[in-house]
C-alpha cells in the first residue's frame, strides 16, 4: 500500500514556499516526517516543489531571489551587441 505523499503539513509548506520562493531541506524533512525516509516519496516531493518553481536551499540565508528585470536587461544588451544584419556587420568591419 502506497503512503499518501501530500499531507496537510506538506501542503502548508508548499504554500509557504510559493509565497517566499524557497523551501529549506530541513522544512521539507519535517513536513514529510516518516514519509521522507522513502526515496520514492522524497523524489515525488522534490518534483512537486520544482514544478511549482520553488527553490530548495540548505539555509534561508542561501536563497538568492531572481531579479527578472536585471536578467532581462542583461539579455537585451547581449543580443544588441551581436547582430545578423548585413549592413551593421559591414559597417562594423569598416
Amino acid at each position: 500500500m502506497k503512503e499518501k505523499l501530500i499531507t496537510k503539513s506538506f501542503e502548508r509548506l508548499l504554500s509557504k514556499g510559493l509565497h517566499r520562493g524557497f523551501i529549506t531541506y530541513e522544512e521539507l524533512g519535517k513536513s514529510l516526517g516518516k514519509r521522507g525516509s522513502s526515496t520514492e516519496n522524497l523524489e515525488k516531493a522534490i518534483f512537486i516543489i520544482f514544478d511549482n518553481k520553488i527553490s530548495l536551499v540548505k539555509k534561508k540565508s542561501d536563497y538568492q531571489p531572481k531579479k527578472k528585470r536585471e536578467s532581462e536587461q542583461g539579455e537585451t544588451e547581449k543580443t544588441s551587441d551581436k547582430s545578423d544584419d548585413p549592413i551593421r556587420m559591414y559597417l562594423r568591419e569598416m
